[in-house]
């Protein structure tokens, strides 16, 4: 069960990171949803979450 708690805090935090980045390249560079998505390999409906 401890394991299983250590993954789920793992994949958060990744989650998490993954946010942050999206949202500092879409500061800094102004990226559009599309643009985001293709960079960090994710779905456009990801990014649109990072973003709200």
């Amino acid at each position: 069960m401890e394991e299983l708690d250590r993954e789920t805090a793992e994949r958060m935090a990744s989650r998490v990171e993954l946010f942050e980045q999206i949202r500092r390249d879409r500061d800094r560079e102004g990226l559009s949803i599309r643009a985001l998505a293709e960079r960090h390999g994710v779905h456009r409906r990801a990014v649109r979450q990072a973003l709200a």
